[in-house]
């Protein structure tokens, strides 16, 4: 579920940034098709009982993929309240990752998982960073700031995440002396960061 999730939210975050810095896409079309993945996800989920064999509590999760699919419905149609609705998305999706990422055991209880070892907290802090790019992105893009300034922005969260898994230790707790796998992936998202946003 939170692997799935995660890539469900790179795939969103790939989607808007490619279609407004190569696809010729506005950025309302941009993030309603980005967020087509988390949609298919969250469909996916609720009917097979996917999402609920994992425990989490489906009231939110029906609100969660509800609200995706009309704010995404909202953005490719132009509806007259689209802005305004993807603004509120990305509130909601701000806070709801935010907290993943920040406080990992509340957000867990939150969606009703079962189990909070150090392995799950430590996923659920990862899916989080990919959510939160994409959250940035959108907000970002709806809010009328450059597209390449604001793609560069949006991977902030995900630098500033692996540093912080590195710097604190949590990397090294889940893989050892792999760690030093993450280092080339710092460089990238920093020269990312840096030609794109400044």
């Amino acid at each position: 579920f939170i692997n799935e999730f995660a890539g469900a939210n790179t795939l969103k975050w790939v989607i808007m940034a490619y279609g407004v810095l190569f696809g010729g896409l506005s950025e309302k079309r941009a993030i309603g098709y980005g967020l087509l993945p988390t949609v298919l996800f969250g469909i996916r989920g609720l009917l097979s009982g996917s999402t609920e064999a994992v425990g989490c509590d489906m009231t939110a999760q029906w609100i969660d993929s509800a609200l995706t699919v009309f704010t995404s419905h909202a953005a490719l149609t132009d509806a007259d309240y689209s802005t305004t609705l993807i603004k509120a998305w990305c509130v909601y999706s701000g806070l709801a990752s935010g907290l993943c990422r920040l406080a990992p055991e509340v957000a867990l209880d939150k969606w009703g998982f079962p189990e909070k070892g150090p392995l799950t907290v430590f996923f659920i802090k990862s899916m989080s960073q990919f959510a939160l790019a994409a959250t940035v992105l959108t907000g970002l893009l709806i809010s009328g700031v450059d597209s390449h300034k604001a793609v560069g922005y949006s991977l902030v969260p995900l630098l500033a995440s692996v540093l912080q898994f590195v710097l604190s230790g949590d990397l090294k707790a889940q893989i050892g002396d792999n760690v030093v796998k993450a280092y080339p992936w710092i460089a990238i998202l920093a020269a990312a960061v840096f030609t794109l946003a400044i």
